[in-house]
Parts: C-alpha cells; structure tokens; sequence
C-alpha cells in the first residue's frame, strides 16, 4: 500500500523537526519504528511503561493538562507526569517524554469540538513514536499507548 502524500508530508516535516533535537535523543528517533495518531483532549492520558517477563512495568503516566494555539508555533499541548508532576509543552518538535518514546504536534491537525463526560471538550490531533509496536511485546522496550487502551490490552498470562 502506497502512502498518500499528506503522511509522506507528515513523516517528512516530523524528521525535520528532530534535527532540533539533541545527538542522543535523534539517534533514539532513528531507532523508532512505531508512530500512532491519535486525539487527545483535556485529562486524556498516555502510559508509558516497558516489559518484564511480558508484564507492564509503568514508568509514568502523562495526562494532556491544555492547547494552545499561535500564529507563530502552530498548535501546542500541555502535559504533566504522574510521577514528578512537571509539566510540559509539546509542540510540532518532538518531545522525549520516555526512552526512545517521542510526543509532538502534527502539520496537519485536526480539531473537534465534542460532548465528553457531561460537557464539551476540545479533542486534537497529536501523534507518539517508539522503538517497537505494542503488539510485538519485547521485553526491556519502552513503549507508549493511551491509558484506556493500556486499562483493556491484553498482555500474556
């Protein structure tokens, strides 16, 4: 199957956005195998947890805390980790929020304004890389997925 020139446009403007990153971090980039799109909205959570003998470690869970938009930057979102409470923003540069687990806003987004838990709620585009996809399970990777995904996913017994 041939990708349409809008992902090719994506995945092009998402590589060069990683030159800003550090040596370290692009050589993690590189390495990454896996992107996801996704909608995130206020309170929507990642987890961000490795494998050990096919059983979820949590390393940390980012909860999406507000958007902003500027004629200048483009979109951005703000996150916050469960475990230090720091806060951060993720732009159209990628952002190293885990090993070798990279969040950033995308060139073409998509914004829906939605009934969410007895009100409204603005939901965006935004989209995570990491070194392997969920469903291989390797054990030591670092991986990245939305929390109700993570609450129903079916890891080995």
């Amino acid at each position: 199957m041939q990708a349409s020139n809008r992902v090719l446009d994506e995945r092009y403007e998402a590589d060069k956005s990683s030159l800003k990153l550090s040596v370290e971090q692009q050589a993690r980039w590189s390495a990454c195998r896996s992107t996801h799109r996704f909608m995130a909205f206020q309170d929507k959570k990642l987890v961000a947890y490795s494998l050990l003998f096919q059983r979820p470690q949590i390393i940390d869970v980012f909860t999406c805390k507000g958007l902003d938009v500027s004629l200048n930057t483009g979109l951005s979102s703000l996150w916050e980790s469960q475990n230090t409470h720091r806060q951060f923003w993720v732009s159209a540069t990628p952002v190293e929020v885990a090993n070798g687990c990279f969040l950033w806003m995308l060139k073409y987004s998509s914004l829906e304004f939605v009934d969410y838990q007895d009100s409204k709620s603005l939901k965006f585009s935004i989209a995570y890389r990491t070194v392997a996809n969920p469903t291989q399970l390797v054990d030591g990777k670092t991986y990245l997925l939305e929390k109700a995904v993570f609450d129903h996913f079916e890891f080995p017994a």
